[in-house]
């Protein structure tokens, strides 16, 4: 099937904005500034993630990643695997992109003969700052309501934690 008659969900894009990426010795993490989730993907699964330019085939991936004899199942899955994680844009629905009779058992047997292509993607949630803050303790501040001091009381004028 010629590309032109592929739609748009065959042709995975790698999401690029309100993302933070950062390379690692043999990882790559991102960081969703919208969701707070931290992504972390291994060789593989970055190389195909950059590829993802939304002009390429799962096929046109396949032969461009930099490894030996690359399985297109394991292309596929890593595909799901980013579209789960929100690192695509749109949701990759074509058969064409992804097999539906492709099982993740299968393309791991076929995969252990190249271990590098096992695609690996984590993710977490982090929580934002205000999220993660735990109470303010007694004398601290500044504070605005009660339940932000370790006491539960906050004096409204001064805006300091006050003891029980």
């Amino acid at each position: 099937m010629a590309k032109q008659q592929l739609t748009a969900a065959a042709l995975p894009k790698a999401r690029s904005t309100r993302l933070v990426v950062r390379e690692l010795d043999s990882e790559t993490l991102i960081y969703d500034l919208e969701s707070h989730k931290a992504t972390c993907l291994n060789d593989f699964s970055a190389q195909v993630w950059r590829l993802c330019d939304g002009n390429r085939t799962v096929s046109d991936i396949t032969e461009a990643l930099d490894l030996a004899d690359p399985s297109e199942g394991a292309v596929a899955l890593t595909l799901r695997k980013l579209t789960k994680a929100d690192l695509l844009t749109g949701v990759i629905h074509s058969e064409h992109a992804v097999p539906s009779a492709l099982s993740r058992r299968a393309v791991v047997h076929r995969a252990l003969a190249i271990t590098a292509a096992i695609p690996v993607v984590t993710s977490m949630t982090i929580p934002t700052p205000a999220q993660a803050a735990s109470c303010i303790p007694l004398g601290g501040g500044p504070c605005t309501e009660d339940d932000q001091c370790c006491t539960n009381k906050c004096n409204q004028s001064t805006h300091i934690c006050i003891p029980d």
